[in-house]
């Protein structure tokens, strides 16, 4: 199941530290080193750290133990560090940020968590070559170490907490290869910048490997996108090469069975299954991961906009496919059309004061096809001024050959028919024309 946290940008705090130096874009981008840090809080049995310090010694009797704060960079060691008065000395995050970074955690597990008084610090570091295998016997021992516990696992990289419980299911039983699912392992983080969204990967650290930066994303298009994000992920873990700052993804060659097999069950007829993308050193701006960090790049000459490429490069991959209706604007359809434009203040209103995170409208608009009549497509609003508005095309036009989907178009208010407001949790008001045009055509 693909995770991902869509939040706003007041809410990106990383613990995450030790950036790697600059990245070359040709060869191996994999760091020499890795670290991975866990906390544990308590919110309810203490933690016994002489008997934590003895247990760890025990399984990872082959690392260098350091009990003291250090900026050591010995390599194949580990770092345990007891807070006894963690609310000053380590603090969790506060409430409002934990409903991002929580979701295994019950509201009062959330209210003790942000009162513990207690943590623990456990680290490990090493050559990048053995980040799989020291991060798996870690993931174990933190599941055996914490069964039955009344405490909090605080993973500092992917930024998440779990219960000892969904800690093992999620980041133990679900890892049976050598590399893991990256995604049950990492989170994207995603959130909207001026007209469009940004997406960043958090916890690549732990294997010594970059995260990775999309910027200027159709909001619309986050999911996939998203997708998108992870398959990179998952073969960097195996494969982590640029050759000329360029990658070559093939979904025929994702190495991990699970994810291979479904996306190629998910994809449609017409996907190429591969596409060759730029990748370059990405520009860290506040809240990103001090880790080494690669962008996308979807600034291309011979496109007009970043989204039109995006839309390119995600249809190579996964395909894609739009239904054409051809109707007669009916009474009914017409009546549902006016009530639906009635809303367009409002709507306009609210994309003006600025889109809460996880929102975006899209509205259907005419344009002129290639013979002369009108073809009915949505775009995603990204400008909205007076009569004008500005947005990128979500639908591969059936009869205009000089337009894209991706491209960015305009239309007037006064000629849009309905609109869809998508909302955070994944459900959407509007598009009532719709569900009349697919009863009449027996949908």
């Amino acid at each position: 199941m693909m995770k991902y946290h869509f939040y706003s940008l007041a809410f990106l705090i990383c613990f995450s530290a030790h950036a790697q130096d600059h990245l070359k874009m040709d060869g191996d981008i994999s760091a020499e080193a890795f670290w991975s840090q866990v906390a544990i809080y308590t919110i309810g049995d203490p933690i016994d750290f002489e008997n934590l310090q003895t247990s760890f010694s025990k399984d990872f009797p082959d690392l260098k133990i350091n009990t003291e704060q250090s900026d050591s960079n010995i390599f194949n060691g580990a770092s345990l560090l007891h807070y006894k008065n963690a609310l000053t000395e380590f603090p969790p995050h506060k409430l409002e940020v934990l409903q991002y970074f929580a979701e295994s955690l019950s509201d009062r597990q959330k209210q003790l968590l942000v009162k513990s008084g207690e943590a623990a610090l456990i680290g490990i570091y090493g050559f990048q070559k053995n980040s799989w295998v020291l991060n798996k016997r870690l993931n174990q021992w933190i599941a055996d170490y914490s069964k039955d516990k009344k405490w909090i696992i605080f993973d500092l990289h992917s930024i998440e907490y779990f219960t000892p419980k969904y800690w093992k299911s999620s980041r133990l039983d679900l890892w049976k290869e050598e590399h893991p699912r990256l995604e049950n392992q990492i989170s994207i983080h995603a959130y909207r910048k001026e007209a469009f969204c940004r997406a960043i990967s958090v916890g690549m650290q732990k294997f010594g490997l970059p995260d990775i930066v999309v910027n200027d994303i159709s909001c619309y298009k986050m999911d996939d996108m998203l997708r998108f994000i992870n398959i990179l992920a998952q073969q960097l873990a195996s494969q982590p090469q640029v050759y000329k700052n360029e990658i070559l993804i093939d979904l025929n060659k994702i190495k991990h069975r699970d994810l291979r097999d479904e996306t190629m069950a998910s994809i449609f007829e017409n996907a190429k299954k591969k596409a060759r993308i730029n990748v370059k050193p990405a520009q860290r701006e506040e809240g990103d991961p001090l880790n080494q960090l690669i962008e996308i790049d979807f600034s291309n000459p011979e496109y007009e906009n970043p989204q039109l490429y995006q839309e390119y490069i995600l249809t190579a991959l996964f395909g894609s496919k739009d239904e054409v209706s051809f109707i007669d604007h009916s009474d009914a359809l017409l009546k549902a059309s006016k009530e639906a434009t009635a809303r367009l203040p409002k709507l306009k209103e609210q994309f003006q004061k600025g889109l809460e995170p996880g929102y975006s409208i899209l509205l259907k608009a005419p344009f002129i096809d290639d013979d002369g009549s009108n073809e009915w497509m949505w775009i995603e609003v990204i400008h909205w001024e007076s009569e004008t508005i500005e947005g990128i095309l979500q639908n591969e036009p059936y009869n205009i050959k000089k337009l894209k989907a991706g491209a960015k178009v305009k239309a007037r208010q006064s000629d849009v028919f309905d609109y869809i407001l998508y909302l955070p949790d994944g459900t959407y008001e509007g598009n009532t024309t719709g569900a009349i045009i697919q009863q009449t055509q027996g949908g």
